[in-house]
Formats: C-alpha cells, structure tokens, sequence
C-alpha cells in the first residue's frame, strides 16, 4: 500500500475510492458525503484565515514573533488545504467512476 504525504512530517495511508453500487451507497450519496466534507474544509479554512496572528497578538509585540506565529498557523493551513484537495480529487473519482485497474 502505497502512503500518501499530504504534509511534510505527515504521512497517511491512501484514501481508498469506494465504488458506488456494490452493495452499498449510491454515487449520488458518496459524492454528497464528500461535499460535506469539503465544505467543513472550507469552513474551518474561513476560520482559520481569520483567526491569522497579527504581530501585536505577542509580547513583545514584534515582527519576529508575529513572523513565525503566521509561519506555524500558515502550515496548519495548508494541511486543511491539503486535505480538502485530497477530499475533492475523491469526490471526482466517485463522480466519473474512476477504477484505476480497469
């Protein structure tokens, strides 16, 4: 099984792709679960974005701190970033019934 690295330090295993129909859910509902997700990925990204330190958040207020607070929550960022990415390429894999060993 191959692993996936969505962030570096950060490996996980393959999301696998279901498929629709074997006895199961439908594609309809698949796809829908996943918008749900990408939509709390954008959510908490919304709230994340908003929440960005600024340099007077730190004592001493400064641009060295305020620097490396945004660097640390930027990383958190692109971690959610990344996963939404992932959740949206498996929504369209579900969506034109992807199989990659056909």
């Amino acid at each position: 099984m191959e692993i996936f690295t969505m962030h570096p330090g950060l490996t996980l295993s393959p999301l696998l792709t279901p498929k629709p129909n074997a006895a199961g859910r439908s594609k309809t509902v698949l796809a829908e679960q996943r918008l749900v997700v990408m939509e709390a990925c954008d959510d908490l990204l919304r709230s994340l974005g908003a929440a960005l330190p600024e340099d007077c958040d730190y004592e001493p207020p400064s641009g060295t701190n305020g620097d490396m607070a945004r660097k640390a929550w930027v990383e958190r960022i692109s971690l959610v970033e990344a996963l939404r990415d992932e959740i949206t390429m498996e929504a369209m894999k579900i969506t034109i019934d992807w199989n990659p060993n056909s």
